[in-house]
C-alpha cells in the first residue's frame, strides 16, 4: 500500500500541487499535518479491515490476542511507513522510480539482519 502512495506523493511533486496548495495562503506546516493525517488514517482503516478479514477467515490463528498484535504493530509501522516515503519524494523526481524503489527497498529492508 505504502508504494502506492509514493505513487501520489510523488505525482504530486512533480505536477507542483504541493506548490499550488501552498501558495493558496495554507501554511507548510498545516499542509504537511493534513497530508499525514490523512495518509497514517487511510494506513490505519486498512489496517483493521485487513486484520478484521484475517480473523473471519483465519480465526484459530487470529483470534483474541492475535489480533491485537498485528493492530499494535501496524500503529509502529505506519508512521515509520509515512515518513520514509514523505522524504523520499523529496529526493525522487519520477513517478514510477518512486514506486520501484520504494518497493524494492521495503523488499531489501524485510531481509536486514536476518541469518
Amino acid at each position: 500500500m505504502a508504494a502506492g502512495i509514493s505513487i501520489i506523493t510523488a505525482g504530486e511533486r512533480t505536477t507542483g500541487v504541493k506548490h499550488q496548495q501552498l501558495a493558496s495562503g495554507l501554511s507548510n506546516l498545516a499542509y504537511w499535518i493534513g497530508n499525514f493525517t490523512f495518509d497514517a488514517s487511510l494506513m490505519i482503516a486498512w489496517l483493521i479491515t485487513f486484520t478484521t478479514i484475517l480473523t473471519i477467515f483465519v480465526p484459530e490463528s487470529y483470534s483474541d490476542n492475535g489480533w491485537g498484535y498485528i493492530v499494535i504493530s501496524g500503529l509502529f509501522f505506519v508512521p515509520a511507513v509515512l515518513f520514509r516515503f514523505y522524504s523520499c519524494s523529496y529526493a525522487i523526481a519520477d513517478v514510477r522510480m518512486a514506486q520501484s524503489l520504494y518497493f524494492y527497498g521495503s523488499l531489501a529492508l524485510m531481509y536486514v539482519g536476518k541469518p
